[in-house]
């Protein structure tokens, strides 16, 4: 079951390994992030209590002539942006993760039918397997906003890149589905 976050919500003993994402949750960032409409935070429950959680927001990213798609002639593109996303411990591999992003696929699709919208995109931790993780499901590395990113840091300071800039089309994710609608796809086939 997915619900928003409620106020003033507390997440005692959640942890999902990763310190800023369990912070993020519980300690009220989320939520402020909420009340300020920087980013939309949802609950994951199972019949147990709290599985995980993931948050959402507006973004565009920016795409080399290499990298757009033939119908996009633009260099920035909209996406739905993962903002957040993070999985108890107790719950890790058993596709908690999979389903929050069939989950924020899906959202993304919808979202599609009311404005433009072309991606889903997240920024990985720059962690092999975490980035090889978000690559078998789907997820393509953005080259072009990368490129943006490093070039702004490298004004800022000397750091390398801490995460990795990675998209997923869902226009192209249609068209592996033999360009079947997703409205019209049984529940569990939304991805």
């Amino acid at each position: 079951m997915v619900e928003p976050l409620p106020p003033a919500f507390r997440a005692g003993g959640f942890d999902c390994g990763e310190p800023d994402l369990t912070d993020y949750l519980c300690d009220g960032t989320a939520a402020r992030d909420e009340a300020s409409g920087m980013a939309r935070t949802y609950l994951v429950r199972n019949e147990k209590g709290l599985v995980g959680y993931f948050s959402v927001l507006a973004d565009a990213i920016r795409l080399e002539t290499r990298e757009r798609p033939r119908d996009c002639p633009y260099s920035a593109a909209p996406a739905l942006k993962l903002g957040r996303m993070g999985v108890a411990r107790e719950h890790r591999g058993q596709r908690v993760g999979a389903w929050i992003l069939d989950y924020v696929v899906g959202l993304a699709r919808e979202l599609s039918a009311q404005a433009g919208l072309r991606y889903v995109t997240l920024d990985a931790l720059k962690r092999d397997k975490l980035v090889a993780w978000y690559a078998r499901y789907g997820f393509l590395r953005n080259g072009g906003h990368e490129k943006g990113l490093a070039k702004l840091r490298s004004l800022a300071s000397r750091n390398e890149l801490t995460h990795v800039s990675m998209r997923f089309d869902i226009l192209l994710a249609r068209e592996l589905l033999d360009g079947v609608p997703p409205d019209h796809l049984p529940e569990g086939n939304r991805t």
